[in-house]
């Protein structure tokens, strides 16, 4: 039996737009320990902060001296904050004759800003100090008692803008490393047993730091939207370094959607290898399958044998879920012109579309239980002896599929983090 020829192009219905490729979030924490910092900062900060003189009208002038005691450093949110105790010494002198002394104690708090600006550049550091005791002398044979708080506080607060300036200049330049690390980025990747990973890194997001008094913790995430493919191709040209944003709720875990590219072609071989169908007590076999994509969604052409013999065109849209271990075709569409052929001749042709469609499938690039297995590893292998490179994926799962040009996308969603742990933090 020949079926029906038609009228016109089998066309299914409406061409859908192509489906376009979500963003993924990927974190990344970066920790390094306070301890080695603050132990490196207590060899390269001076005890002495400050020693100097200053003049009290009739009472002379005023030696004083001021020595720091052990740093501590914590993290807040959004700067690394250095603090230390503070005593000092003044005596007030008339000519070579010292005649009484105090001995002022203060905190001082260094804050280092280590959310960078859009250039990634850090912003000025800022130095205070806070007396907690301050300093009284006694003179002319104790007829006057003068308070050299206020002039003492004045004088060390020059010596700490210096001290400011000085922590500004041995900042690093970030921007560089940034530049370049941006550049590793975006490289196509060849994978070992074959294959080609692009990240296709769009933007760098900074979030808030984690406080802590025991880890300096940076939080970032690079927007992108990786694929996996068959081969690296012809590499894109570069695109340069864009502005840093900023995002203080990034979560501590993002959606990653790894896109698994294969060629659409794979569907046919399942529908030809699929056994003949039985409807309207005919046998219908598959002699020839053609899968084209119409938007996010495919035609499916196919040369029918046996009791039928023709084309027919179905339209379906690809489907990645359940357990992610297959992809598939749904929702099998006849347009109205071809459901009218199946009609004239007298088969169930919806029955014939919908067990040809459900025949159809690919064994994706990767499984959700596969990624989850294999990313800690793969990450772990990454580490050297001074960064240690870890994983976390708390969950996988399929997240669609749909068609693009002559290939099949299937997204595989990870949700997760990367953490890069520094045992030899690069100080300021």
């Amino acid at each position: 039996m020949l079926l029906p020829p038609s009228q016109a192009a089998a066309a299914t219905p409406a061409n859908t737009a192509p489906h376009a490729a979500p963003e993924s979030q990927l974190v990344v924490h970066v920790e390094a320990p306070l301890r080695p910092i603050a132990a490196d900062l207590e060899q390269r900060i001076q005890k002495r902060l400050a020693e100097g003189r200053f003049g009290i009208g009739p009472g002379g002038s005023v030696n004083y001296s001021v020595e720091r005691g052990p740093l501590s450093l914590s993290v807040t949110s959004s700067s690394l904050v250095i603090e230390a105790p503070v005593s000092g010494r003044a005596e007030a002198c008339r000519g070579e004759r010292c005649y009484a002394s105090c001995e002022p104690q203060a905190i001082v708090q260094a804050t280092v800003p280590l959310l960078l600006g859009p250039d990634y550049r850090f912003d000025p550091s800022s130095i205070s100090l806070k007396l907690t005791r301050g300093c009284k002398v006694r003179a002319l044979g104790g007829l006057l008692t003068i308070d050299v708080t206020p002039t003492l506080e004045s004088e060390l607060q020059s010596e700490l803008a210096k001290g400011a300036r000085q922590i500004d200049r041995q900042l690093p330049n970030l921007r560089a490393d940034v530049e370049r690390a941006w550049t590793e980025l975006a490289k196509p990747r060849p994978l070992p047993l074959g294959g080609c990973l692009l990240l296709q890194p769009r933007a760098i997001v900074q979030g808030a730091l984690t406080p802590s008094t025991k880890t300096l913790r940076a939080n970032l995430a690079v927007l992108a939207t990786p694929e996996l493919r068959s081969s690296c191709g012809d590499p894109a040209p570069p695109q340069p370094l864009p502005a840093l944003t900023r995002d203080l709720t990034l979560p501590e875990e993002g959606a990653v959607l790894l896109g698994m590219v294969t060629p659409l072609e794979g569907f046919e071989r399942s529908l030809l290898a699929a056994n003949p169908v039985h409807a309207s007590q005919r046998t219908i076999k598959i002699a020839g399958a053609r899968v084209a994509a119409r938007g996010s969604d495919v035609d499916v052409t196919l040369e029918l044998g046996g009791d039928v013999c023709g084309t027919t065109t179905i339209g379906a849209t690809p489907e990645f879920s359940g357990d992610g271990a297959q992809l598939t075709l749904g929702h099998a569409t006849f347009s109205s012109s071809e459901r009218q052929r199946w009609q004239e001749s007298e088969i169930d042709g919806q029955s014939v579309a919908k067990s040809r469609i459900a025949s159809a499938h690919v064994t994706p690039l990767l499984s959700p239980v596969a990624f989850r297995t294999a990313a800690p590893p793969l990450a772990q292998a990454l580490s050297t002896r001074s960064l240690q490179v870890s994983a976390n994926v708390s969950s996988t799962r399929p997240a669609g599929a749909a068609a693009r040009n002559n290939d099949l996308v299937a997204w595989l969603e990870a949700r997760g983090s990367v953490t890069l742990r520094s045992s030899m933090p690069a100080l300021p």
